[in-house]
């Protein structure tokens, strides 16, 4: 299921927290590490001097395969790209998961912690084709992961993703409808328990709720009551016409949360 997974080079906490998980993540399915070359695009250096670009970044991927080795995990150079986008893009189409470490700011005046996210990641996180994992933090224990289920292609995937991932984990998955129907109820109860009884999970939980599925605020407010500690939802990848008639959910949900999100496709 995960076979490969990309994570960047970079220094930043945001980025050092990706390289974590991807490490973890590696090691409990076995999948190997493709370290993903990244530079800030500078246009005025001299190639044959120790920092221009490409020698840095071949440091860096070296470093990183090093450390990631001896540790006992697979690992790839993947790709050199100048520029983050152009790197994550390629990343995107050719391997099984992406790892994206998402920066954390807090405004001084107030303290009201305010989570902000580049470009580039914002665009891989809605069209990417792979499965992307949006991360703030240092991974954490995860005893339960929600699951958001929704009838259809991605919703499957996020079940599967959600039962892999607790089975690995040894954690709780929680599957959790939003409706604003009711009548759906019993149709993606009895499905999210098919697909879940296949893994060796310690728990399974099927939760149904009333509200707007298109809603981050009340996906985020339930995954808050259910103590969930992870959060799974399958999206279909958006092109620029997508983005322009429809929103998101899960571009919204990554804006705001604080837990380690997956966006299964």
């Amino acid at each position: 299921m995960i076979r490969t997974i990309g994570v960047c080079t970079g220094e930043s906490d945001s980025q050092r927290n990706a390289q974590d998980h991807a490490l973890e993540l590696a090691r409990l399915f076995g999948a190997r590490l493709r370290v993903v070359g990244v530079w800030s695009g500078r246009t005025s250096f001299d190639p044959g001097s120790d920092d221009s670009p490409e020698t840095m970044i071949q440091a860096k991927m070296r470093q990183l395969k090093e450390t990631f080795g001896a540790s006992g995990v697979a690992v790839d150079d993947y790709y050199r790209g100048e520029g983050r986008e152009q790197a994550l893009k390629a990343a995107a189409r050719e391997n099984d998961l992406l790892i994206l470490g998402l920066d954390t700011t807090e405004h001084s005046a107030s303290g009201t912690g305010v989570l902000t996210r580049s470009t580039a990641d914002l665009e891989i996180i809605g069209t990417a084709e792979c499965s992307v994992l949006a991360v703030r933090h240092a991974p954490q224990s995860i005893r339960k992961i929600l699951v958001h289920y929704q009838i259809g292609l991605e919703g499957k995937q996020a079940l599967r993703l959600a039962g892999a991932w607790g089975e690995k984990q040894n954690a709780a998955v929680i599957a959790l409808s939003v409706q604003s129907d009711a009548a759906h109820a019993a149709v993606w109860t009895e499905t999210a328990t098919r697909y879940l009884k296949g893994y060796d999970l310690p728990a399974v939980h099927t939760r149904f709720a009333s509200g707007n599925p298109e809603s981050e605020g009340d996906l985020l407010n339930l995954a808050k009551e259910q103590e969930a500690d992870a959060l799974v939802v399958g999206a279909k990848p958006y092109g620029l016409l997508d983005r322009l008639l429809d929103r998101d959910v899960a571009v919204d949900i990554a804006r705001i949360t604080r837990l380690p999100l997956l966006v299964a496709r």
